[in-house]
């Protein structure tokens, strides 16, 4: 009766552990593929370029960052021009009043007929998560009196000087790659240059 017992035992013992095993991966499986499906998703660093026009004529190109991580930096900002359609006279009355909007680059007319890469440095950094960084770039030309338009792809780098990953950019028209935006310079706009600028949300 005894070694009965002890057969049953030995019989039942290792299938229970089986079993009890078997059930313990399937667990882990199952959280596996749980965490593969069904985990959120992290939610990107977003910058939304937009063009706001200027009282002179021209635009500025406005880089919204939102969602930024406490450890997000930007170092500089490159516009690789696509392509270009000027320089052309500005025609029609020039408004006699002195207009002093400051202007943050000043950019040679040849930018149409030789482009080259436009880049200049903003060195920011976010201090907490889901911080909001604004920067206006509003170039002009070097020369009185001509206007034209560029089309740009903006790539963003950190200080080192690498290319920015995991952000996501919304551009004005989502079907294309670039931004197109005008240049102007009247003949009597004040040549107020200064450095780009940083706004926060108020």
């Amino acid at each position: 009766m005894v070694k009965a017992k002890w057969a049953i035992i030995t019989i039942l013992l290792p299938a229970t552990i089986l079993v009890f095993d078997f059930i313990t991966k399937a667990i882990g499986v199952a959280d596996i593929i749980k965490n593969i499906c069904c985990a959120p998703k992290p939610v990107l660093p977003v910058v939304a370029v937009r063009k706001t026009d200027t009282d002179w004529g021209g635009q500025c190109l406005e880089f919204a960052f939102s969602n930024l991580p406490e450890n997000f930096a930007l170092g500089r900002i490159n516009l690789d021009i696509n392509s270009s359609n000027g320089p052309i006279p500005i025609g029609g009355f020039q408004a006699a009043e002195i207009l002093t909007r400051k202007i943050n680059q000043e950019l040679p007319a040849t930018i149409f007929t030789s482009p080259k890469l436009i880049n200049f440095d903003v060195r920011a950094q976010a201090d907490n998560d889901s911080d909001v960084l604004y920067v206006d770039y509003c170039p002009t030309l070097d020369r009185p009196g001509l206007k034209g338009s560029l089309t740009v792809t903006p790539e963003f780098l950190s200080p080192s000087g690498e290319k920015i990953k995991n952000l996501e950019i919304i551009l004005p028209d989502l079907q294309s790659k670039g931004v197109t935006f005008i240049l102007s310079r009247p003949r009597n706009l004040a040549p107020h240059i200064v450095p780009s600028q940083l706004r926060s949300l108020p």
